[in-house]
Order: C-alpha cells, then structure tokens, then sequence
C-alpha cells in the first residue's frame, strides 16, 4: 500500500505536459476547419500547442488547475500543501505573462483557450476562427479543381480516383455524406460492371 505522498507523487508523475486531452481536442478541432498547424516549437517563447507560421499566431491550450483559471476548477485551492501549490500556479500565470508578451514583441500573436471552454465546442471554433481568420479550405466540399480531395472522407484509392473524376464531369459535393454515398455507389456500379454474366 501506498503513503498519501507516494500517491501523491505517482499521480504527479502521470500529469502530461504534452498531447493532453484538451490539447487533442483543440487540435481536432482546427483540423476539421481547415488550418494546418505545426507543434511545440521549441524557439518560441513558450513552446506554443498550436503553431500557425504564415499567419505567426500560435494557440495555447491551458489545463484550468494548472493555469489558475478564474473558473471553479481553476478556483479550487488544494488541502493539502496549499503553500507550495498556491505558489507553483502563481509562477505559472507569471510565466504564462511572459510568454505571451515575449510572443509579442518577436511580431506573434497568442490566443489561450482553456479546459473549461472546451465543452462549448461551437464558441471554441468561433473563437479560433475569429483568432486566425477565414480556414483556407472551408468545410468538407470540393472548392476549386485543385483540391480534388474530400476532407474528412475515409482514405482509399479508389474514393480519392472516384472524387477526382466526379469533379471533372463537373459535380461538385455539398457535404461528406454526399461524396461518401457517392462513391460507395460507383463502387457497386464497378463491380457489377466487370461481374462476368
């Protein structure tokens, strides 16, 4: 059996810093808008969770105990060890000051989305997108002959030669659901097609 400080250690050894939850989530959820990011940048202050270069804005995801958010989980004040722990959050908010002014000053621009927000999914894409600005590909539809591939459509050969064929006989799909329906469909046509009779 385990001494509540050797709990307590082994818990804290768990804590990632890196590729959290709320970290995939916001991630996730920048992805299916459309922006492409780059990860922990070690010569930015900070080491930022989302890059964006050609924009030099940057995303930092932050855990509400840790950060020392406003919100009730962040508001919470250990039992236990108050001084040390009340202490390391105030050294955090300080660097996170740091970061995000240093950020600054080399022409970045930072936004802090927090665990708690993460819930609100609809607020947290309005909040990226009002950040960074118009995604360069907007939703799941084919906008341009250039960009023959349907984002968020299953990977396989034959969809990705079905899409770009539909495009050129002039189709262009409404949703995910659309170019999914209709490449299952070709599938089917195919192989009754070379089915020998």
């Amino acid at each position: 059996m385990m001494t509540p400080e050797e709990r307590r250690s082994h818990t804290m050894r768990a804590v990632r810093s890196k590729n959290t939850k709320p970290e995939l989530i916001v991630r996730s959820l920048a992805h299916s808008m459309g922006y492409r990011f780059r990860l922990y940048r070690k010569d930015l202050p900070g080491s930022p969770d989302l890059i964006f270069p050609r924009r030099h804005k940057v995303i930092f995801v932050h855990g509400c105990f840790w950060h020392g958010h406003d919100c009730q989980r962040g508001a919470r004040v250990p039992k236990t060890n108050t001084d040390y722990w009340l202490g390391k959050i105030g050294r955090n908010q300080k660097r996170d000051f740091n970061v995000v002014e240093n950020l600054q000053k080399l022409g970045w621009d930072a936004l802090i989305l927090w665990e708690c927000e993460l819930k609100y999914t609809d607020e947290v894409k309005l909040a990226i997108e009002t950040f960074l600005g118009e995604p360069p590909i907007k939703g799941n539809a084919v906008h341009t002959p250039s960009e023959y591939l349907v984002f968020q459509l299953e990977p396989s050969v034959w969809a990705v030669e079905h899409l770009i064929t539909k495009y050129i006989y002039g189709i262009r799909f409404k949703s995910q659901i659309e170019a999914q329906q209709w490449a299952a469909n070709r599938s089917v046509e195919q192989k009754l097609k070379t089915k020998p009779m």
